[in-house]
């Protein structure tokens, strides 16, 4: 009998224990306090492959230095997974390396989670593109573009940033989608840098072969002229071993952005990183000095 009672005692023990569990709210997830590490949600509307609308909440994380400003700014934008589940992960984008960078050179940054990313909800996919052999990378990098746009306009409502003084930085689609909001007249741009920019790639199915490459020069051609006027510097940065693109598209795409107007891009290829090239954002110890000499030349203020 004793046994018994014993054993039913663990048992509701253990079921008040999972019950209290699944009621308890979770422990926040770890903030960055040194960085001001703040998660806020702003809406915006994207325009989708095909037609049709998404509008959501994007959640933006954003960083500052100590004191009370006021902080140039940096917009840094996150790629893009190749399946829903991995675009589900993580729940926001925090760039913590590249941030940690920004901050100590005395700028705060704004880290956007696009629609379609963690949190946001995979489904409709924004940045959906088409099949491999008629790829349309219009839509999907216009959209990606707007959403940076409403970063930059959420960040100026901020009493600590300088509104003067704005840069936009991107890895792969974020590249791409920082190249094409250069010509989008941007308040207060004063330079963007292009890590490892574009769409298409399968490095596992066609290593250096992306889809439509050529179709994605024409993006790149259209945003080089209208960012003819604007003038902006650009920072073009690839590694020698980017499985996604190779090291010859990245050219051609930079020669295309040139042709159609905007004369005012730095490209530079940098010798193989680690494993995957298209990681390069991961080896701040390449990148770093090539952003250090590029930033330490834009100008004073933007637009």
């Amino acid at each position: 009998m004793r046994r018994l009672l014993a054993i039913a005692a663990v048992t509701v023990a253990t079921l008040l224990t999972e019950a209290a569990a699944q009621v308890a709210p979770r422990a926040p997830a770890e903030m960055a306090a040194d960085l001001f590490e703040t998660v806020v949600r702003t809406p915006v509307t994207v325009k989708l492959l095909g037609g049709g609308e998404r509008s959501g909440d994007m959640i933006i994380t954003h960083y500052r230095p100590t004191g009370a400003g006021p902080f140039p700014l940096v917009v840094m934008s996150h790629g893009r997974a190749g399946t829903p589940e991995q675009r589900a992960k993580p729940a926001r984008q925090r760039a913590l390396g590249v941030v940690r960078y920004w901050v100590a050179k005395g700028y705060a940054v704004v880290v956007p989670t696009r629609l379609g990313y963690g949190a946001t909800g995979v489904s409709p996919d924004t940045e959906e593109s088409g099949k491999c052999d008629n790829r349309n990378f219009r839509p999907m990098s216009e959209a990606a573009s707007h959403q940076i746009r409403t970063a930059v306009a959420f960040a100026a409502t901020l009493p600590f940033i300088d509104k003067t003084r704005v840069v936009l930085m991107g890895q792969s689609v974020g590249g791409l989608a920082t190249i094409v909001t250069v010509g989008k007249g941007v308040p207060g741009l004063v330079a963007a840098i292009n890590m490892a920019g574009g769409s298409g790639g399968n490095p596992r199915e066609r290593p250096g072969a992306p889809c439509g490459p050529d179709r994605l020069a024409s993006v790149f051609a259209a945003a080089g002229k209208a960012g003819a006027k604007a003038s902006i510097p650009t920072l073009w940065l690839y590694a020698e071993n980017d499985k996604f693109w190779g090291n010859q598209f990245p050219r051609q795409w930079h020669l295309a952005y040139g042709k159609g107007g905007s004369g005012n891009a730095t490209f530079i290829m940098v010798p193989p990183v680690g494993d995957e090239g298209h990681r390069l954002i991961d080896h701040p110890d390449v990148w770093r000095p090539h952003v250090d000499r590029f930033i330490a030349t834009i100008p004073a203020k933007g637009n």
